[in-house]
């Protein structure tokens, strides 16, 4: 009665509980492998699936959803695949039971178990990406604070640019692009956009206490999961530039989004914009715990934007490039030098044929 969930008993405490005790264990440094894994089996009920979603589904809120797979992922044990691939499902088919910061969440939990879930993507995109561009266009503070942006924008492109479909082909007969126009908008183009399902509708907690618009009801994007990707990608960079939203964008966010236009390769598209986010890099101490992914940034800087009128802090650089270096070997391609040297020696004197460096 009420609305209020009934407790049921999910081996041996309530759903309450359970919920609870997730969050209390995913901020622990030890993974406790016996209640995950209790957990998982009271989560599923043996199902899989669909059938493991409607579980799911019945009993826990999309709050709760959330909660499991940001839990589940935090110690990165790869044991736990039938709850994430639930979640998935869930989160498919249900998409407007989902705020946007819950299917954050979920996104980065993903990302976290590099678990790539195409639909889940387009889910995302195809919820964030109007509401992103609809905050910028109208100047107002988006529902997602400036490092839940960029987690989702780096959830969706950790897994690089999705590959170019046939409707990523559809181009005007000149073969020239339409950026910000959608394809059944471009001149030439006659194909029916493709079925994205029924209209998201926004939820309530959409919208920040401090933002004055609102949907009722958004259609998905009609964009392919490649071009929502980068579509995106650009509208955070766009948005975080904004004065109103660039004192607040911290630096681990900006790492994150510079990261992302590396990787999709969008940077041409953002020039101003990138420069306001680059030079937040080396500012704080956020960069020491992204030191290889700071380097990258610094190679496509020096590589693919030369034009960038702006430089990293030299010791954000030197740190990176060792970090860069001992994560794939040393300068010379081996990772302990006089070691392989010491052995190589003892190779040749056996006669035995062998390269001393590894690439």
């Amino acid at each position: 009665a009420g609305g209020e969930r009934e407790s049921e008993e999910e081996g041996g405490m309530t759903s309450e509980l359970l919920v609870s005790a997730c969050k209390l264990l995913a901020r622990q440094k030890i993974h406790q492998r016996a209640f995950f894994r209790n957990a998982e089996r009271a989560l599923l009920r043996g199902r899989e699936g669909s059938e493991a979603a409607s579980a799911l589904a019945e009993r826990f809120s999309p709050t709760d959803v959330s909660v499991f797979a940001h839990a589940f992922a935090s110690h990165l044990c790869p044991k736990y695949d039938g709850l994430f691939d639930a979640v998935a499902s869930l989160i498919v088919s249900r998409p407007g039971a989902f705020t946007m910061r819950e299917l954050t969440i979920c996104a980065n939990a993903f990302k976290r178990m590099a678990l790539r879930y195409p639909e889940v993507l387009q889910v995302v995109c195809d919820r964030v990406l109007p509401h992103v561009e609809t905050a910028l266009r109208l100047r107002r503070p988006a529902a997602l604070s400036p490092m839940e942006v960029s987690q989702c924008v780096e959830a969706v492109t950790f897994f690089g640019s999705p590959p170019e479909t046939e409707w990523d082909r559809q181009r005007d007969p000149r073969g020239v692009r339409f950026p910000g126009a959608r394809p059944q908008e471009c001149p030439g183009h006659t194909a029916a956009p493709p079925s994205r399902g029924s209209w998201l509708e926004a939820e309530a907690d959409d919208v920040d206490d401090g933002s004055s618009f609102s949907f009722t009801s958004r259609a998905p994007t009609g964009l392919s999961l490649r071009e929502a990707t980068r579509a995106l990608t650009v509208a955070a960079a766009r948005y975080l530039s904004e004065p109103y939203v660039l004192d607040d964008v911290e630096e681990g966010a900006a790492i994150k989004i510079c990261f992302s236009v590396a990787m999709m390769g969008v940077a041409a598209s953002v020039p101003y914009e990138l420069g306001f986010l680059y030079r937040k890099i080396g500012t704080d101490t956020s960069w020491e715990r992204e030191k290889r992914k700071v380097f990258g940034i610094f190679l496509s800087k020096r590589i693919s934007w030369p034009w960038l009128d702006s430089c990293i802090h030299p010791r954000c650089v030197r740190e990176g490039f060792r970090a860069w270096s001992l994560a794939r070997g040393s300068p010379g391609g081996v990772r302990f030098p006089s070691e392989a040297t010491e052995v190589s020696e003892e190779l040749r004197s056996l006669a035995v044929p062998h390269r001393t460096q590894v690439l």
